[in-house]
């Protein structure tokens, strides 16, 4: 199917290069199920203005992909609240972006800025606070890191801190580290703490060690000396048979 899409595609951009336009336009319209066809298709309208036909080609994108392909509808959503972006509809507006942002869909356009233009300053935590719950609520595994985005943005400090806490992931805690140090530096310092305990149960090897005191020398900085100790004796304790992890946190002291 990949090949004959590409092919297609070459077909359409021969016609357009030997001038015969007419033809090109009805082998568009022809084979408009081929995405790379569809998404000229779109494209060629909303840059005539043709708004309408190019929100209908969107429309239909999303009813034949939304099944097998549900990426792809979701492109054909971005290109509808361009359209109605375009159209100055307010609703629409709304509408596809919300449903964007819920999705984490990554294009050009960003969904969160233009939710907030959009919405009425007095409703906009009302708004945005449903949005979480949505995303909360949507998958078996919520989208962690779109949730925590929304936080950042809002300054949400508290409620980041909270989220990260539940994770028990180092990674995450890394990752979020850097917005939460000025109010809870200790705090991440602990949970820090208490992820390298567990990461320490599932994983042996020098290359985890050298990772797992990299962490420590964070706790050192973000806390006090003491806490950092408190967990290399934990770990020299708890292991005291892994001579690689003994070598690694005696390098830490």
């Amino acid at each position: 199917d990949f090949e004959i899409e590409n092919l297609q595609n070459i077909k359409y951009d021969i016609l357009l290069k030997i001038k015969r336009e007419d033809e090109a336009e009805k082998f568009l319209e022809q084979n408009i199920k081929n995405s790379q066809l569809r998404r000229r298709a779109i494209q060629n309208e909303y840059e005539k203005k043709n708004f309408e036909k190019a929100a209908i080609l969107a429309k239909d994108g999303v009813s034949v992909d939304m099944k097998s392909k549900p990426g792809l509808a979701l492109e054909w959503y971005d290109w509808l609240l361009k359209i109605a972006k375009a159209q100055k509809d307010n609703i629409r507006i709304i509408e596809y972006a919300r449903l964007l942002l819920i999705e984490n869909f990554t294009r050009e356009q960003d969904y969160y800025q233009i939710l907030k233009n959009s919405i009425e300053p007095e409703k906009w935590v009302e708004f945005i606070e449903a949005i979480v719950s949505d995303i909360s609520k949507q998958k078996r595994y919520p989208d962690i890191n779109l949730i925590a985005s929304i936080y950042i943005k809002e300054k949400w400090w508290e409620r980041l801190f909270d989220l990260v806490k539940r994770s028990k992931s180092l990674y995450t805690i890394e990752q979020y580290e850097k917005h939460l140090t000025k109010n809870y530096a200790h705090e991440i310092a602990d949970l820090y703490s208490d992820g390298i305990k567990i990461y320490m149960e599932n994983n042996v090897g020098r290359k985890h060690y050298q990772h797992v005191c990299n962490y420590i020398r964070k706790i050192k900085k973000l806390s006090t000396k003491e806490k950092s100790t408190q967990i290399i004796t934990y770990l020299k304790t708890k292991y005291p048979t892994r001579r690689a992890l003994i070598e690694e946190l005696s390098n830490v002291e």
